[in-house]
This record gives C-alpha cells, structure tokens and sequence, in this order.
C-alpha cells in the first residue's frame, strides 16, 4: 500500500511539474502566434450531421479551387474533391506541421457537442441553425482533447449563436458546458496570457442569453480559483470594437478577419493588409488592448458557384471565373512581411498588446479563401512563410 501511495505521489509531482514547465515555457516566449480553426472538413455523412461537410465538399469540387484543398483531400474528378479530416492520423499531422512551424496554439471556432434532437424538421432550422447540423463541427477539437500531451496549445471561440448550448438545441446545461469549459482552463495545453488568464475569444452578438452565459462563465471561473477568463471581443473598427467589447467585460478587441471593401475591384493583399495594420495602430492609438489579427486573404468564391444554406444566397460579384468581390491571395513574402508586422507591432507596443500574442486567420477557411494548413497542391509553403516571419524575432 505505501508503494501505491509512494507511487500515486510521484505521479502527481511529475504530472504538476509537467504543468508548470508548459506554463513557464509559455510565459517565456517573447511572443505567441495562435491560428483559428473552423473545422467543416469531416467527409459527407448523410444527414443533418453532415450538411456543412457536403457543403464544403462540393463547393471546392470545381477544379480551379483544387489548389486550396487541404493536404488530407483526394482529388476524385475534374470537378470533385474528398475532404475528410476526421480522423486521428489527420489531427496528430496538423499538430506536426503547427509544431514544427511555429503555431503556439490553435483558437477553435465551438459549437455544441451533442444535441436534445438530432433529426429536427427543416423548418425549425433556417439557415441550418440547429444543433443537429452544426454539433459535427466539433469533431477537430474533440479529437485534439483526446490526443496525448499535444505540443500546440488551445483556446476558445465562444459565438453568440451557440453559447449558451442550451439555448441552441444543445444537449448541456449551461452549467454542464461552463464546468466543460473550466475543465479546459485547468488543462496545461490550454493557451494561458496576461497573468496566466484563460483566452477566450469572443464573437460579437448583442443576445441577453450570451452576454448572461459570458458573465456566468467568467464568475464560475474565478469561483473555482482560476484567474478570470481574458475575454478578446472580436468586432469592426477599432473604436467600435472599443466601444462594444465593455458589454462583454472583455479585455482586448482583435478580429476574426480583416476585410476592406471589395466591391469593386479584386483586392490587392498589399491594400488589405494596410487596412488591417490600422486596426493594430488604432487599437493602440485609443488606448485599447489588442491582439492583432493575420488575415492571411479572403477569397470566399467558392460560395458563390455553389451558395452555402447557413447563410443567405450571396450577390454574384461578376460572371463565374470572372468575379471582383475578393482579396488576392498573398504571395509568400507579402504573407511573410504581414505577419512579421504583427510581431513587431506587439514586441514594440507592450502597453497595448499585454497578451503578447497574434493570430492568423485562420489555420483552415479553405472555401471562405483564408487558409495557413498545408494544401495538397503547395504543402506547408504558407507555414514557411510564418516561420521565416518568426525567425526573424529569435
């Protein structure tokens, strides 16, 4: 019994110890670089389930958007695709590549995990906003949880749509989901800054129910002996993403992504990218927190050929292989300069950015057309660029 005990002990000082070396580590780097996740990329089940995955699967089945089709794709036809990264062998290659080239963390996009019905009648569910259709996008996330001391750290992107679950057909109480939740803060991967506070991002929604759930979220946190939650509200303009985040008692504003008017004309990345740069100097400027997001293009034609059901039919922006409402694509050294930028707009502005961290947008939009995974066609070049970016701040 005293050799269990003995035994139990050390396990635990090893496991505390584990703990303490991943926060330290995390502490000591000069700076951090998260990347968001959206995580449609599960096959084509039939189904509520399977809905969003078919959707991306089709929409990217034309051949001129085959280059931007993640690694784990088969290219089954001149205009089709297979998309199914639902699988541990999947995960564990995306955590090589976001190791091996620098993302210190990945920020989910979360919806719920299960649901109270899983076969709703279609019109309960305009633009597919039921539980049912949406809970298989949390397959990435679950699977990262699952995996062994993962090297890449994590954090939370809380919507307005879908938190609190239980108010979206979500199988939790909001109780069970903050408990969830806080068990995820208690991790030693979960990406941890300004004083070892939890990162939670938060999209803008102005529902009662959310802000509630936030707050609840935020009290259950710090009762439970954890620093309160870092609460980065994702909004427009600095000044008004300044203005709005005070509802959600959040701390720092960033965005999901940058995107200037393209109206007119297919956008230069070069022009973007200057848009958002203003974003970071004008956080600054009013003297509010910032994490300056990477926007790594925006190029959501795709959806155009082929509209997607969760959210109204799009205008067409010109004839089809002709299209004007865009953002080029970067090319590596644009990419590369943009996001050495926000480095140095955060190593050079420590006032204004006390999480130390940047984030790209996103790991894996590959049909919204702003993607850093690794493609079937240029594998980890966009990752290359980032690291050669980083590289330049060791």
């Amino acid at each position: 019994m005293r050799n269990k005990m003995a035994a139990a002990r050390l396990t635990a000082l090893i496991v505390i110890s584990c703990v303490a070396a991943a926060l330290t580590a995390s502490q000591d780097k000069k700076f951090l670089v998260g990347a968001i996740r959206w995580d449609a990329w599960y096959g084509t089940p039939p189904g509520n389930a399977g809905i969003v995955g078919r959707t991306t699967n089709y929409d990217l089945g034309p051949s001129r958007w085959h280059y931007r089709v993640p690694f784990f794709s088969n290219i089954t036809g001149p205009n089709n695709v297979t998309i199914n990264g639902d699988s541990d062998t999947v995960m564990a290659q995306e955590i090589e590549y976001a190791t091996n080239y620098g993302i210190d963390y990945w920020a989910f996009c979360t919806y719920p995990i299960g649901c109270t019905d899983y076969h709703p009648p279609d019109s309960d569910c305009p633009y597919i906003q039921c539980c049912a259709d949406n809970y298989a996008l949390s397959y990435a996330l679950l699977r990262y949880l699952r995996y062994p001391s993962p090297p890449v750290g994590f954090s939370l992107i809380l919507q307005y749509n879908w938190f609190p679950g239980e108010k979206h057909g979500g199988n939790e109480t909001l109780a069970q989901e903050i408990a969830r939740y806080i068990s995820y803060f208690r991790m030693p991967q979960y990406q941890r800054v300004a004083g070892n506070r939890p990162l939670v991002y938060l999209f803008s929604g102005t529902d009662p129910s959310y802000l509630g759930a936030l707050a609840a979220l935020m009290n259950a946190t710090m009762a439970a002996g954890l620093p309160a939650p870092y609460y980065t509200y994702m909004g427009g303009d600095a000044q008004s993403a300044a203005r709005e985040a005070k509802a959600y008692n959040a701390s720092a504003i960033s965005r999901y992504a940058s995107i200037v008017d393209g109206s007119g004309a297919a956008v230069p990345f070069e022009e973007n990218a200057q848009y958002e740069q203003k974003f970071w100097s004008d956080a600054a400027t009013i003297g509010v927190d910032v994490i300056p997001p990477i926007t790594a293009g925006w190029d959501p034609r795709p959806r155009f050929d082929y509209p997607v059901p969760w959210s109204p039919p799009q205008p067409q922006c010109g004839p089809v292989g002709d299209e004007k409402c865009y953002i080029q694509d970067p090319t590596m050294p644009q990419l590369m300069a943009q996001t050495a930028a926000a480095i140095n707009f955060t190593l050079s502005h420590p006032k204004a950015t006390p999480a130390r961290t940047v984030l790209i947008s996103a790991w894996n939009e590959h049909d919204e057309g702003h993607w850093v995974c690794p493609s079937l066609q240029d594998g980890p070049a966009k990752l290359l660029a980032i690291q050669e970016a980083i590289r330049q701040f060791d």
